[in-house]
């Protein structure tokens, strides 16, 4: 199994360096900072477009407790309706397949989004220093107390697979090492980053 694991994260690390693919994740970005700017429709638990706003518009806050947990409201919606948009645009043009839709539920729980939040900040803190996580750090993440091999299984295949994690065993070692991967990278620069700038901005003006 982890060598077929292995294996398959291989791959998706290659392919997802391929500048074509990232030119295609790139588009994808553009055409869902403009549907979450338009702020018209979301996605729904099923992973549905439905009408009505992702974020809708919110009473001045009435507490400095409130007004502080917005913004994490706002970046958690960003991220399961932004990531749900741009893998429909990469399904919609060929890029991954369909079979991948229903594994984005993997990728947009709270734990994920909090270990994404964490992957992001080392890259940023650290420039250049090529700084991994380790499966058995990950595990103490997700509280898989009987061993990484659980949170392996379940979520590299599919992570990598996603190119939101980049993921390399270490030789033929029980070792793998946990990295941003390219398309989480791309999605938060092009879509995350000034998307909560511009959201956060408008809920400055719903505080009293």
């Amino acid at each position: 199994m982890a060598d077929q694991i292995a294996e398959g994260c291989k791959r998706a690390n290659v392919k997802w360096e391929d500048p074509e693919v990232q030119a295609a994740v790139k588009a994808a970005c553009e055409e869902t900072i403009n549907f979450l700017r338009k702020n018209k429709r979301h996605y729904d638990a099923n992973g549905a477009e439905q009408n009505g706003p992702w974020f809708p518009d919110m009473p001045p806050a009435n507490t400095m407790r409130q007004a502080h947990a917005r913004p994490d409201a706002v970046h958690h919606a960003i991220f399961e309706n932004g990531l749900r948009h741009m893998f429909s645009e990469l399904i919609l043009n060929s890029k991954i397949d369909e079979k991948h839709w229903p594994n984005l539920e993997h990728a947009i729980t709270f734990k994920t989004a909090a270990f994404h939040n964490e992957l992001l900040r080392i890259y940023d803190a650290f420039p250049g220093e090529d700084i991994a996580v380790s499966l058995a750090s990950l595990a103490k993440r997700f509280n898989y107390k009987s061993g990484g091999w659980r949170v392996r299984n379940k979520l590299f295949p599919v992570m990598a697979d996603l190119g939101l994690w980049n993921i390399k065993r270490k030789g033929k070692t029980h070792e793998w090492e946990i990295r941003l991967g390219k398309v989480a990278d791309i999605f938060h620069d092009m879509v995350f980053y000034p998307i909560s700038v511009e959201f956060e901005a408008k809920m400055k003006g719903c505080a009293k």
